[in-house]
């Protein structure tokens, strides 16, 4: 027997134990059917309505109540009997084969025999002897004692009195005396007494029964020391073929219609123990309250958990199943309920607050002890101050008996709960853990050992409320409950090793195990609510680093979990949150956003994987290396290894040593696989850099830097790689003193590749390509460009300003446009393929700082540059050591337009080849940074200089003095146009001053005027 029956098994005994004498000593208020003529014939103990003659003489008593045999002589056979005078039935006989008569009205009897026909059953009382003391011969006795192996059996009756079911069937009470008191209605004996009936037996010490004419009821029962034996199989046998079951409709209106209503209570004094098969409870006082309708239980008083319905007696002898249950050897079933002090029945004036909602109720009560559950066999222990159980009602109960103690249930399979009290209605399976409450689970506790679910430690400030399955079914039946449902209120926390959960409430639900009807529930579903916070992993199934801690605060937590299929442990598959917002940190990186969902699958090791991930609604996520994310949503798939990002914009970033990165868009994918390591965006979005003042300070030349695009970009960190597409427009600037601008259909950044080893501490950039993609250039012609048919690079310079809320002055220019533009930092080259032009424009004057006393070097006028076979641009020696020029070299049909400073018209070049050099960008103030010095060009030049043309085949300009030097090849003459004067003149070479149009020649020529 478990724990679960005891307290109903613990009742029924106690009122079992006093039923047959209960019944005995109410004769006197027993009245049975009036009899018809017919029912007169048959013999005394088929029917006690009417009986034949004894063999002695008889003697009437005179008076209308009774019909007495008197005693012709001494020493012949007596007989006493009483008849109803109303219906003429026999309510019962006293037989002896003796009848001696003694001083002061008192008779010897010897073998007495009584007889008693009371509705429901006959009761047969014998002794070896008996003394009667009856003053009046007219009367019954008014005392009396039975001496000698006192025997009474009682036996079912029908309602004409016949016996019902077989002599097996009836109660057997014995005792070696007995005394009674007609006139008080007592009964009594100082000796040990027995019980047995089909089923069970009692042993006591010594009896006080008192039945109340008055009242016609039971009014007191006492007996001491004793113990009842119950044999469940047995019990149920005896049962069976009982009446059916009434409905509890059926059961209200009987106990409506009833005649009478008794209310008892009986007291048992301990040390008291109950036990079966090891188990025990053991308290110091047990009680126990009843109804009893016509001097019965009424239908119903106690409720089946077999079936689900009520019934009078112990459950049905087959399973809700239909199944016949085991019985196994009766004895080794035994329940045994023993008392050391005394057991009272006394009726009750009022109805009692445990009658309440029940007709049976029992309590377990300790007073210097606790109440004390133990079960051997499984080593199941529990303690409360009293445990209480209404069999109507089927609501178990065990209170704290003071605020400082607790009830504790513990079993080393599953583990151990402290509460202040526990309820439980076995009917619906609900019940409640009344707090401040602490539930431990042991290591050995089936389907939760090892598992990554197991709570091992449950504590709560509030109560518990929770929902138990297969009540109905399986009590007795060995089967033990399955927990569906537990809720824990107030300051919730569940702990296992070092991860736990906590909140305002934790709500649980379980499930049978897949495809079985027996075995422990699993944890199917967890919620927590209110101040949830969770830190969902222990030591050993942490992080890498498991000195960092992870936990996620929300408003409410849901995880579900399933069985593994590999392990049988019970494993969450699917947890969830949400807040306002969810915070969570992992390794130091912690997400802000207002859900979360989680997907988990089972891994490598019996580890957890996360097999997807989503988050939703306002998402911030910083991590410790710098990192953050801004989103709407996001998406990641542990599988395809890949996390996007959606959001209007989505942004994500970096803040590092260096500076603060940022890209956005409404959709970004990051490939986290080890081989691609890549960021993709989709459709439209911007990128921004931000340096910190140490990378100020070692040299970068931006205070900014933006990229903006419009139709996609990839990065790939493995690879080294960048592309965006899509008008893509990038911008570094410096306010105030430099902003430098790409523009094209497309660039394209390389950087070193990573090492296999992982991170490299610094990455060089390689190179970096604009470009213009034919379809993009036609189907966008009004993009805005300043030349919508290429891409553009264009560095500008401003004049520093004393005040800084003037606007900044434009000093220096430099723009290339070109089918594509590409920059290659390891050959210190820039390279434009095709036609493409470059102009640059030098506003700097000599004030500007820097230029003070280099008026060699100021204001260096615009120059404008157009090819069609490509511009090479060599920084080779503008990178060395003594910081020489940049040389660009443009081929193909080059031409030139050059204003030089102070000159009042551009001079036009025309020519093959044209090698350009510009002093180096060193800073604001460092002199000509970035600025056009000298022009070199060959091949079929043609220059145009207000009214002088010139045909030459190599040309050198020096900006500093604004002079041409023109000249032929070896063997070649150039030749000059003079158009104001109408002159041709030849020369080997020959200089022209591009400010005051003045010229000369620099080696022999000659001099054709106009006719």
């Amino acid at each position: 027997m478990d724990l679960r029956t005891k307290g109903k098994v613990a009742a029924s005994i106690l009122f079992t134990a006093v039923a047959g004498l209960i019944g005995w000593s109410i004769w006197s208020s027993m009245d049975a059917p009036r009899p018809d003529a017919a029912e007169r014939d048959l013999s005394l103990m088929a029917s006690p309505a009417t009986a034949p003659p004894p063999e002695g003489p008889v003697i009437d008593a005179p008076g209308s109540a009774m019909s007495v045999a008197r005693v012709l002589a001494s020493g012949s056979q007596w007989t006493w009997t009483r008849e109803n005078p109303e219906t003429g039935r026999v309510e019962y006989r006293i037989v002896a084969e003796h009848f001696d008569p003694e001083e002061g009205g008192i008779f010897r009897l010897t073998r007495p025999e009584f007889r008693m026909y009371s509705k429901g059953s006959i009761v047969h009382v014998t002794a070896a002897e008996g003394r009667i003391y009856q003053p009046s011969r007219e009367q019954e006795p008014e005392s009396g004692d039975l001496d000698g192996g006192v025997v009474i059996r009682i036996q079912a009756a029908g309602d004409q009195g016949e016996p019902i079911g077989s002599p097996d069937e009836a109660t057997i009470i014995q005792t070696r005396r007995l005394h009674f008191e007609s006139v008080l209605g007592q009964v009594e004996t100082d000796a040990e007494f027995t019980i047995e009936s089909p089923g069970v037996s009692v042993r006591g010490s010594g009896i006080t029964l008192r039945v109340s004419d008055v009242r016609d009821r039971l009014q007191y029962f006492a007996t001491k020391r004793g113990e009842i034996r119950v044999r469940p199989d047995a019990l149920r046998r005896s049962e069976t073929g009982t009446t059916p079951t009434q409905s509890p409709e059926a059961t209200v209106q009987a106990r409506e219609s009833s005649l009478r209503t008794d209310l008892y209570s009986i007291e048992a004094d301990g040390p008291i123990t109950l036990s079966q098969a090891g188990s025990e409870i053991e308290s110091d006082r047990a009680m126990l309250w009843a109804r009893l309708i016509d001097g019965e239980l009424p239908e119903g008083a106690v409720a089946s958990l077999d079936d689900g319905t009520a019934q009078t007696g112990a459950s049905q002898s087959t399973s809700s199943h239909g199944v016949e249950p085991e019985t196994g050897d009766g004895f080794e079933r035994e329940v045994v309920l023993m008392w050391q002090g005394s057991l009272v029945v006394r009726p009750l004036a009022s109805v009692p607050v445990e009658l309440a909602q029940d007709d049976l109720y029992v309590r377990f009560a300790g007073e210097g002890a606790p109440v004390t559950l133990t079960s051997g066999p499984q080593g199941a222990r529990g303690e409360c101050g009293a445990l209480d159980y209404g069999f109507t009602s089927r609501r178990l109960a065990m209170q704290s008996s003071n605020p400082a103690s607790s009830v504790v249930l513990a079993d080393p399979q599953t583990g151990e709960i402290t509460s202040r009290g526990i309820e439980l209605d076995l009917g619906t399976g609900e019940g409640v853990l009344t707090g401040p409450l602490l539930i431990r689970l042991s290591e050995e506790a089936d389907g939760t050992a090892g598992s990554a679910s197991s709570l091992r430690r449950l504590a709560a400030e509030g109560n518990c409320t929770f929902v138990l399955d297969g009540v109905a079914r399986d009590f007795g039946q060995g089967n033990g409950w399955r927990l569906k449902e537990a809720t824990l209120q107030e300051s919730v926390e569940a702990k296992d090793g070092e991860a736990w959960v906590r909140g305002d409430t934790l709500q649980a639900h379980f499930a049978a195990p897949a495809g079985s009807e027996s075995g422990p529930s699993r944890l199917s579903r967890l919620v927590v609510r209110g101040n949830a916070a969770a830190a969902p992993f222990g030591a050993e199934a942490g992080p890498p680093v498991p000195d960092r801690q992870t936990d996620i605060k929300a408003d409410e937590l849901q995880v579900f979990f399933a069985e593994s299929s590999e392990t049988g442990d019970i494993v969450p598959v699917l947890a969830s949150a949400v807040g306002s917002p969810v915070h969570a940190t992992y390794a130091g990186d912690a997400l802000f956003a207002g859900s979360i969902e989680a997907r988990f699958r089972e891994g490598d090791a019996d580890r957890l994987e996360l097999s997807r991930f989503e988050s939703h609604t306002d998402i911030t996520i910083t991590g410790l290396g710098g990192e953050w994310v801004q989103a709407d949503e996001i998406r990641a798939d542990s599988e395809a290894n890949s996390v996007d990002f959606i959001g209007a914009p989505a942004r994500i970033g970096l803040r590092s040593e260096a500076g603060d990165a940022m890209l956005q868009s409404e959709s970004m994918r990051f490939d986290a696989r080890p081989e691609a390591q890549a960021l993709t965006v989709f459709g439209a979005g911007s990128g921004s850099f931000t340096p910190s003042p140490a990378s100020r300070a070692d040299g970068f030349p931006y205070r900014s830097v933006s990229l903006t695009w419009n139709d996609a970009m990839f990065y790939s960190d493995v690879e080294g790689r960048a592309e965006a597409l899509g008008d893509v427009v990038i911008i570094g600037e410096d306010p105030g003193a430099k902003r430098d601008l790409g523009r094209g259909d497309r660039l394209v950044v390389e950087i070193t590749p990573r090492s296999e080893g992982g991170e490299q501490s610094e990455r060089e950039l390689i190179s970096v390509l604009i470009e213009a993609i034919e379809a993009a250039r036609e189907s966008e012609p009004s993009s805005g460009r300043s030349d919508p048919l290429g891409a553009e690079l264009e560095l500008r310079r401003y004049a520093s300003r004393s005040d800084p809320s003037a606007a900044a002055g434009l000093e220096q220019l430099l723009f290339v446009s070109g089918s594509a533009i590409s920059v290659k930092d390891r050959t210190a080259s820039i390279e434009v393929p095709g036609a493409g032009r470059l102009l640059v424009e030098n506003r700097r004057s000599p004030e500007s700082p820097g230029v003070a006393g280099q008026a060699t070097i100021d204001a260096r006028g615009t120059t404008l540059f157009d090819w069609h076979d490509g511009l090479t641009i060599d920084r080779s020696a503008a990178m060395g050591a003594g910081r020489g020029p940049l040389v660009a070299t443009m081929k193909g049909t080059v031409q030139i337009r050059h204003l030089a400073p102070g000159a009042s018209a551009a001079t036009a070049i025309d020519c093959d080849i044209v090698n350009a050099e510009f002093m180096p960008e060193e800073s604001q103030t460092g002199g000509g940074g970035g600025t056009l010095r000298r022009i070199d060009a060959k091949g079929a030049i043609f220059v145009r200089h207000l009214n002088l043309k010139i045909l030459a085949d190599e040309l050198a300009y020096d900006a500093a003095s604004s002079e041409v030097l023109v000249s032929a090849a070896p063997g070649r003459r150039i030749t000059m146009f003079d158009e104001s004067e109408g002159r041709r003149i030849t020369a080997e070479a020959a200089a022209v001053d591009l400010v005051s149009g003045e010229w000369r020649i620099v080696r022999g020529g000659a001099t054709t005027f106009p006719q």
